[in-house]
């Protein structure tokens, strides 16, 4: 609290504060301690006691291999809960607070048996010593029992009746839908050219009903005779309707459901398919630990306050999709998977051509949706507002977008809402009522990329930005047709100075500049494609970031870029892929792809990587079928690069996993007789590509490299790119001013995973040997 005070923070919470401590992390310490007392005295030995004591608490260990996670056997265990600063702890508290009882009541007893078998004077065996129990004591450990199998009796009923107790997992369940249905992969089936739904949101009783039809179309070259549809965990699929169509197979344990149709939808035809899918109200409360793979909130969820509800979630997908399949060699063994052939379809795959990346179902068209939720929050989707009303005490918002990718991400919350009219188009900020620190910010840097975005790129397409909170369950970010939705835990509380600024300003722009990569185009279902979306959008927000930086903070903030990711590829259990072979790593597509791109841009200029880029969505934007590749924006690229050996280290970075090691082993200067200065500069250059989980084999090196001079007031004195081929290079040339220190690769622009210090101070030679000047 002394820290929050002194960094101006004054909205002290004590009633959570003591909540979290005492009452959500607290259990299991003081439990633990009961039970180091009970152990020293039932063992008699210290050390057997403290051994007996850590067998216990590390009993989740071994139940986890052996899949067991119910709370009722594990020490101390209460729900895994998650504090949401829109929605506290929502239901999640119930199911925790039984479980407190259930072990708290288990402490009691461990205390009361400790008290009978305390030594006093000779040690006493079990019997003697509860005879010499008071009957006081005995009645109280009798009820304490009996409480305790009340309890007990009461979770197994919630968790295990009422509620499956262990649910398929998210990995179980997607290992079961490719073994049972990947069989009807190359299937032809229709796309969704327009999706109409209205739906009914309940916060209070955490549930949604939703009526829909899609417009279906053709596209394929042959009659299609049957439709699959496919519903995400969780999900309820009510009525179907398609003339004609006869349900077929239902299997609604994996969410699979295949209609026969008495008449074939011709390549061409468009029909009209509607839907009911719904969420039940939950009863009761779930077991949750954080070591089993059952979602704590379900994706398709609704939440008392902060629901986010993406539309794959919430409607039916059509067709069965690579997207289920695990990708990881290691899972798919331990599932009994058999080796995936290709991650991905190859880059010239017909049908993966003329499919839309992971929604393989939808591509361009319109939708119309209609959202009814509680009185006190207001509803908000992607598209144009049409209209908003009241009616019968709950409120309703009516949603269209026109040209749209077809999916959409719809909110609720107790909003309040900041809006701008002061940029080409109106922004529009929905924020939880004690989150507007920050609002100011935001909106200034929307408007801000907006306009840079524009003025790089092209035109924006849509009417409005809005900016969306919502509660951090799922760990997704959304962007789709100018709505922007960012869990509360990203920007609404960060320190807007320093990196917390930073942090924000990315995070909005990142998104922003997806309404070129995501919503302008279509990445077809080949390999590689997440490259498009992330690493464009990666490039954009660091090029507008540049703009508002000094040259010394765009240094320092790529130094520490490229440092966080390369950290975190030391957390990953897969080997690298590289850009052309991306499928869902999106932190790689991102924050790698990014990087690769503003090396390209270092080696070919910046005008010249923006007019491969600007080609590259002017030649796909609306584009239908054959659907833009990694390889389309790698040509985009080359056809600006203007030598061979640029060619050559494009193709490389796109792909191959390249990092480089770069250093500076000396700097020399040496004073001459005419006032300038003769410099001998030692450099060391290596290039790596993976050729495994953590390995790595040399490269031949090619490549022009930056070099910086500065002098003893951090001013530019001299700056060079001189080709490096060998692992050691030495440059000698001639300055007109004295040097402080040399830098090699100032701006970071290298992919590194051993940043080094690139400087290097220099030493004054003393022995006046001249310097012959380097060709470079």
């Amino acid at each position: 609290m002394t820290y929050q005070l002194v960094s101006g923070y004054t909205q002290f919470e004590l009633p959570l504060y003591f909540q979290m401590l005492f009452g959500e992390h607290g259990p299991y310490y003081y439990l633990t301690a009961v039970l180091a007392l009970f152990t020293q005295v039932i063992t008699g030995h210290r050390y057997a006691g403290m051994g007996l004591t850590v067998l216990i608490s590390l009993i989740h260990i071994p139940l986890n291999a052996l899949g067991l996670y119910h709370n009722l056997y594990r020490w101390a265990a209460t729900n895994d809960i998650e504090y949401s600063l829109m929605n506290g702890y929502g239901h999640l508290f119930t199911g925790h607070l039984w479980y407190s009882l259930y072990w708290g009541i288990v402490g009691g007893i461990l205390m009361l048996i400790a008290y009978i078998l305390w030594p006093r004077g000779r040690r006493q065996r079990w019997k003697p010593a509860w005879s010499l129990a008071s009957g006081h004591i005995k009645k109280i450990l009798a009820a304490l029992v009996i409480t305790w199998a009340a309890v007990g009796s009461w979770i197994i009923y919630n968790t295990a009746i009422v509620n499956a107790y262990q649910p398929p997992g998210k990995e179980q369940t997607a290992a079961e839908i490719e073994r049972r249905f990947k069989q009807y992969e190359s299937l032809p089936m229709p796309v969704v050219t327009h999706t109409q739904l209205a739906i009914e949101l309940y916060p209070d009783q955490r549930y949604f009903q939703a009526e829909g039809e899609y417009q279906l179309e053709n596209r394929t070259d042959q009659p299609i005779n049957e439709i699959h549809l496919l519903t995400f965990i969780n999900l309820t699929l009510g009525e179907v309707t398609y003339p004609g169509a006869t349900l077929r197979e239902a299997h609604p344990e994996w969410g699979y459901y295949i209609y026969d149709l008495a008449t074939p939808l011709l390549p061409g035809e468009q029909q009209t398919l509607k839907f009911i899918t719904k969420t039940n109200p939950p009863r009761g409360f779930q077991n949750h630990v954080d070591s089993d793979d059952v979602y704590m909130i379900y994706p398709n969820d609704v939440v008392g306050n902060g629901t986010n509800l993406y539309s794959p979630f919430i409607l039916p997908f059509i067709g069965y999709t690579k997207m289920v399949e695990h990708k990881k060699a290691w899972l798919r063994a331990r599932l009994d998977l058999p080796p995936l052939e290709d991650r991905m379809r190859p880059h010239d795959d017909p049908t993966g051509l003329a499919q839309a990346m992971m929604l393989t179902h939808l591509g361009w068209g319109t939708t119309d949706i209609t959202i009814g939720t509680a009185a006190e929050q207001i509803p908000v989707s992607t598209g144009q507002l049409v209209d908003r009303w009241t009616d019968n005490g709950r409120n309703y918002a009516r949603y269209r977008s026109q040209p749209s990718r077809g999916k959409f991400t719809i909110y609720s919350g107790d909003y309040a809402v900041h809006r701008d009219n002061s940029y080409r188009v109106p922004i529009e900020i929905y924020y939880h009522p004690q989150h507007s620190d920050n609002i100011e910010l935001i909106t200034q840097h929307v408007g801000q990329a907006l306009t840079f975005y524009e003025d790089t790129f092209g035109p924006y397409p849509f009417d409005q930005v809005r900016v969306v909170e919502f509660v951090y369950y799922d760990g997704m970010v959304f962007s789709e047709g100018g709505t922007l939705g960012i869990p509360e835990v990203l920007v609404w509380k960060s320190q807007a100075r320093g990196l917390g600024e930073d942090h924000i300003i990315d995070w909005v722009t990142y998104l922003l500049a997806q309404a070129w990569w995501e919503d302008q185009l279509i990445a077809a279902d080949v390999a590689g494609s997440m490259t498009l979306r992330e690493a464009l959008s990666a490039y954009a927000s660091n090029l507008y970031l540049r703009s508002q930086r000094t040259p010394m903070q765009q240094e320092q903030a790529q130094k520490q870029r490229m440092r966080d990711f390369f950290r975190s590829l030391g957390k990953i259990d897969f080997k690298e892929p590289p850009l052309t072979d991306i499928y869902n790593e999106l932190p790689i597509a991102r924050h790698k792809g990014g990087m690769v791109l503003e090396l390209i841009e270092d080696q070919i200029g910046q005008d010249a990587l923006l007019k491969g880029i600007r080609a590259f969505l002017q030649k796909y934007r609306y584009q239908s079928a054959p659907y833009a590749t990694v390889l389309d924006l790698q040509d985009a690229i080359l056809a600006q690069a203007s030598d061979v050996n640029q060619q050559t280290t494009i193709r490389e970075l796109f792909s191959q996993v390249v990092t480089y090691q770069v250093g500076l082993a000396d700097a020399l200067y040496t004073p001459r007789s005419d006032g300038k200065f003769d410099i001998r500069l030692t450099l060391e250059a290596q290039k790596f590509k993976a050729s495994g989980l953590g390995q790595q084999q040399p490269m031949p090196l090619n490549l022009p490299v930056t070099i910086r001079l500065v002098d003893q007031k951090n001013n530019p004195i001299y700056v060079f790119k001189p080709r490096l081929t060998q692992a050691q290079t030495i440059l000698t040339f001639i300055t007109e001013q004295p040097p402080a220190y040399a830098e090699i690769d100032p701006a970071y622009r290298l992919p590194s995973g051993y940043l080094q210090d690139n400087t290097k101070h220099f030493r004054l030679n003393r022995t006046q040997t001249p310097t012959v000047e380097s060709k470079f």
